[in-house]
């Protein structure tokens, strides 16, 4: 990653297209995060049930 200065402020960056795509993956997880922050947790015992559940459909 390279910084692109101008009278002393940084002005922009420039990134690799693997990096550039990190940063994407990033974000999404990020917004993925944020949306489901306000709903209650399941338990690993729950997550195991509805699996086996799914499993025999």
């Amino acid at each position: 990653m390279e910084s692109a200065i101008t009278q002393g402020k940084k002005r922009g960056v420039l990134l690799s297209l693997k990096q550039y795509q990190q940063l994407l993956e990033d974000l999404h997880d990020l917004t993925i995060l944020a949306s489901r922050r306000n709903e209650t947790p399941v338990t690993l015992e729950e997550m195991k049930r509805r699996l086996q559940l799914h499993e025999r459909f």
